[in-house]
């Protein structure tokens, strides 16, 4: 079985690395039993701070830089026993969503730590509740969708996998 989960209020608090309770163990009892576990998360905090940045607003300050982000994935990465974490960086505001597309931005970025790769993108089917992600983190790592279950807390994650044709249960119901 290969296991997605969603990051924040998934596995971690809510815009920081700090592991929600009873995560550890569950994830390295999954790994332990020979199963893959990736990342799927929205983090648009990048792009907003390049758009107000270039508009001159000051406000930039409360989105954090791509090192900031690439950071916290990496200290996710550090204390959990994960395959690959996967980030949409495009917000979901419409009008927000075509400047980035307008713009000469990297459509999407590897990071290799090892063991565990980084992988974030401009991508607008990425962004949950499009299956986007989802079905590209099954075609790159030759999975199959009816293998998978994707763990979420959010109605846009229950979306997600639904568009992607991919199992969901609820963060509340996994991490009993």
């Amino acid at each position: 079985m290969n296991f997605i989960f969603d990051l924040d209020d998934t596995l971690v608090k809510r815009d920081t690395a700090i592991i929600l309770p009873w995560r550890i163990d569950k994830l390295e009892t999954i790994h332990k039993n020979k199963n893959r576990i990736y990342i799927a998360t929205n983090c648009s905090g990048p792009a907003w701070r390049k758009i107000l940045t270039e508009d001159g607003n000051d406000d930039y300050r409360e989105y954090p830089t791509m090192g900031e982000v690439v950071f916290k994935f990496e200290d996710i990465a550090s204390m959990l026993p994960i395959d690959s974490v996967y980030a949409a960086l495009i917000p979901g505001d419409g009008e927000v969503a075509e400047r980035i597309r307008n713009r000469q931005l990297s459509p999407d970025l590897i990071i290799n730590l090892w063991p565990t790769k980084i992988f974030v993108s401009f991508r607008l089917d990425w962004r949950k509740p499009e299956g986007g992600m989802l079905e590209f983190i099954c075609d790159s790592n030759g999975l199959k969708k009816s293998d998978c279950l994707f763990v979420g807390d959010l109605q846009t994650d229950e979306q997600a996998a639904r568009n992607a044709g991919i199992a969901f249960q609820r963060t509340d119901e996994f991490f009993v």
